[in-house]
């Protein structure tokens, strides 16, 4: 591999990091969220739940929050952000640290607001998917 080729995979491979995370941080959100019985199949009246998701623009298309929606009867709210600074910002102006159920930051971003105690531990035994993840994603040391 020549050193243009190896570069340009360093450099694809960095653009398709925050894809692949966002995949990873759905995943968790759709396994978290989900009704263990399916309503759809059994039909039960959708549920009144809304998820509040914090993401940056043009990340989650508006078919794949509506096939969420179809599939779990949970709504969900989506609200955008442009950079890891307006976000944090926000973030930590809130009286409520509730008011999001999920935000989505860049990597660099998750340990500082760990640190600070801007993020919520999440309850593995309450995700059935978890151990099929991929370790460089769920590992937290």
């Amino acid at each position: 591999m020549t050193h243009l080729s190896s570069s340009r995979a360093a450099a694809r491979s960095a653009h398709m990091l925050p894809k692949a995370l966002l995949a990873v941080a759905v995943g968790l959100v759709l396994v978290s969220c989900s009704k263990s019985d399916n309503a759809a199949t059994d039909g039960a009246a959708p549920s009144a739940e809304t998820l509040n998701l914090y993401n940056w623009s043009e990340y989650m298309p508006q078919e794949i929050l509506d096939g969420f929606t179809k599939e779990t009867g949970i709504r969900v709210n989506y609200t955008t952000f442009d950079s890891n600074e307006a976000m944090y910002a926000k973030l930590k102006l809130l009286d409520d640290s509730s008011q999001y159920d999920l935000a989505i930051p860049s990597t660099y971003y998750v340990e500082k607001m760990a640190k600070e105690g801007l993020l919520q531990e999440l309850d593995k035994s309450k995700l059935s998917n978890f151990k099929n993840l991929d370790t460089s994603f769920t590992n937290t040391n």
